[in-house]
C-alpha cells in the first residue's frame, strides 16, 4: 500500500462505517486511476477536490432529507427542524432592532452605532433566511445566512479593538455569546437544507412568525408605557422571550407526545440542540442583569436570567437525552454494520 493511498483511506474515515465497507475499494481505486504519475502515486496527498467532495459526502451520508439509513433521515429531520426553531427564535430581535433602527434614521458613523447596525443586520438576514426557507428559495436562504455570519463576525471583531471600551461594547465575549444561536442555526441551515430537502410547511411556521412578531410589538410597547423597574422581572429582556418560549415548549411536549407520534423524539432532540443554543446568551446577560441589581437595586432580572439559564441546560440535557435514546432505538443500516 502507498503512502497516497493510506491517505486516500485516512480521509475516507470521515464516512459512516457502513458506507465505507459497501464503497471504500471502489472509491480508492477510482481515485487512484487518476493519479498516473509514478511520484505522485507513491508519496502524493489527496486533492482538494477530492477532500471537500468527501467531507460533503460524508455529510449528506450521516444527514439526509429523503435518501439514506433511517437514522441519517431522522437526523436530517432534526438539523431542518433545529434550523427553523432557531431562526424563529430571533424574530423578536429582529422586531425590536428594526424598530428601533426605524425610530432613529440618521446614520452616526460611530463604533457603537456601527456595531449596532451589525447586530440588527444579523438579525434581519436570519429572519429574511427563514422567509426564503419557507418560500422554497434555499439559495437565497444561504445568501442571507453567509450575510448573517458576515456581519456577526465583523461585530464580534469591532468589540474586539482596543478602544471598544470606550464605546461601551466591553469584552467579545458577550458579542459570540449572543451570536451563539445564530450561528447554530446557519449551520443546521447550511448542512440541513441540501438540494433535496423538502419545503417546511408554509402556514405554521409562517403563524407561528407572525404571532411572534406580534407579541414582540407588544412587549415593547407595554415596556415604553410602564417603564423597566419591578416590572422588568415580569417582562424579561428580548432575548429572554426566546429563552421562554423553548422551556414552555419543552414542557408541554409530554402531553402532545402522542399526537407527535414517532416524532416525538425528533421534538425533543431538536428542541436540546435549541435549549444549548441559547444559554450562553443567557449566561452573557447575566452581566447586565448584576449591573441592574447593583445601580438600580433592583434584584428580580438576575435571578430571572439565572433561573432561565438552569432552566434552559435542563432542558437540554433531559430532551438530549431523549431524543438520543429515540435515534438510538432506529434500526441500523441493511449491511447489518453499526451506523455511524
Amino acid at each position: 500500500m502507498t503512502d497516497l493511498e493510506r491517505r486516500y483511506r485516512a480521509l475516507l474515515r470521515v464516512l459512516p462505517r457502513w458506507y465505507r465497507a459497501q464503497r471504500e475499494e471502489e472509491m480508492v481505486a477510482t481515485f487512484m486511476a487518476h493519479r498516473r504519475d509514478p511520484n505522485d502515486r507513491e508519496l502524493g496527498w489527496p486533492g482538494r477536490r477530492e477532500f471537500w467532495a468527501v467531507l460533503a459526502l460524508a455529510g449528506s451520508t450521516r444527514i439526509t432529507a429523503q435518501h439514506g439509513s433511517p437514522r441519517a433521515v431522522v437526523l436530517g429531520d432534526v438539523v431542518r427542524l433545529a434550523a427553523l426553531l432557531i431562526l424563529l427564535a430571533q424574530v423578536p430581535r429582529t422586531v425590536a432592532s428594526t424598530a428601533d433602527l426605524a425610530a432613529s434614521p440618521v446614520f452616526v458613523l460611530r463604533l457603537d452605532y456601527v456595531y449596532y447596525y451589525l447586530v440588527t443586520a444579523a438579525y434581519l438576514s436570519t429572519t429574511i433566511t427563514l422567509i426564503a426557507l419557507l418560500g422554497g428559495r434555499p439559495r437565497l436562504a444561504r445568501v442571507c445566512a453567509a450575510v448573517a455570519v458576515a456581519t456577526s463576525l465583523v461585530a464580534v471583531v469591532l468589540s474586539a479593538l482596543p478602544v471598544a471600551f470606550e464605546y461601551g461594547l466591553g469584552r467579545p465575549g458577550p458579542a459570540v455569546a449572543l451570536f451563539s444561536s445564530v450561528w447554530v442555526a446557519i449551520a443546521c441551515v447550511v448542512v440541513g437544507f441540501t438540494r433535496e430537502a423538502p419545503a417546511p410547511p408554509v402556514r405554521p411556521w409562517s403563524l407561528a412568525a407572525g404571532c411572534i412578531a406580534l407579541l414582540t410589538v407588544v412587549w415593547m410597547a407595554i415596556r415604553d408605557t410602564i417603564g423597566n423597574g419591578y416590572w422588568l422581572p415580569v417582562l424579561g429582556d428580548l432575548g429572554s422571550s426566546s429563552g421562554w418560549m423553548v422551556i414552555v415548549a419543552a414542557a408541554v411536549l409530554p402531553f402532545v407526545g402522542r399526537r407527535l407520534g414517532s416524532s416525538v423524539g425528533r421534538w425533543a432532540l431538536a428542541l436540546a440542540i435549541v435549549a444549548a443554543a441559547l444559554v450562553p446568551d443567557r449566561l452573557s446577560y447575566l452581566q447586565i442583569a448584576r449591573q441592574i441589581d447593583v445601580f438600580d437595586g433592583v434584584r428580580g432580572p438576575l435571578v430571572a436570567t439565572s433561573i432561565q439559564a438552569a432552566l434552559l441546560a435542563t432542558v437540554a440535557a433531559v430532551l438530549g437525552s431523549v431524543g438520543v435514546y429515540t435515534y438510538r432505538r432506529l434500526p441500523a443500516p441493511a449491511t447489518g454494520a453499526s451506523a455511524a
